[in-house]
């Protein structure tokens, strides 16, 4: 694929190979914590944990990590899109340089069931992961620039109106009452804004402040 064609997306071939990773790391990111687990290139297992997702927890993680006689740049990290939970995490990866692929969860879920693995809990999910990067090879994810972030929180936030009004439109099909609803809200509106209706109402919020003065 030509360099003009390429997905932006992802990191190109020349810029990064995941070919020559020796390491593959697979994270499950939950809202507290996160489970890790580690595997060479010959499938062996090599070291698993969790640390806590916070900023100390993916320090202490980065750290250990150094710590093991191998070079950070071999690894492969991988992780399943888990929107908010996971930002910290791949930002830091990122910004230490390293290759980092944010996977689809049914990828990893459809291939879990590809290896017979039915059980799931937060340690065996990492190691799935893990599994996946190792045989799979899935392109590296490239960070976002500051206005691909920001245009990402505003798809999101239509998406979730679109969606709440859809909910509301199904909703008031069901219920006549609510196709009442917006004329009944612009008639009081009217109503509020009609001198006549102010001098009527405004005895009547004395006598409520009154009376609200009075109890105990």
């Amino acid at each position: 694929m030509s360099e003009r064609y390429a997905p932006k997306r992802f990191i190109k071939p020349n810029q990064l190979s995941l070919m020559k990773k020796r390491y593959f790391m697979g994270t499950d990111v939950a809202k507290a914590t996160f489970d890790f687990c580690l595997f060479s290139s010959n499938g062996s297992r090599l070291w698993k944990g969790h640390f806590s997702n916070n900023s100390t927890g993916i320090e202490e993680y980065l750290s250990q990590l150094q710590a093991r006689p191998l070079k950070l740049k071999q690894i492969h990290f991988g992780l399943e899109a888990t929107g908010v939970y996971g930002k910290a995490l791949v930002g830091a990866l990122h910004q230490a340089g390293l290759a980092v692929s944010v996977l689809n969860p049914a990828q990893v879920r459809f291939f879990a069931l590809s290896v017979l693995r039915r059980t799931k809990n937060d340690s065996l999910d990492a190691e799935i992961i893990a599994r996946f990067c190792l045989e799979r090879k899935p392109p590296a994810t490239r960070p976002l620039r500051s206005i691909e972030e920001q245009l990402k929180v505003l798809v999101h936030e239509r998406d979730s109106r679109v969606a709440e009004q859809g909910r509301e439109r199904n909703r008031a099909k069901q219920d006549p009452f609510q196709l009442e609803l917006p004329k009944l809200v612009s008639r009081q509106c009217l109503l509020a804004q009609s001198p006549l209706y102010a001098r009527r109402s405004r005895p009547a919020l004395v006598r409520s402040s009154q009376a609200l003065g009075r109890s105990p």
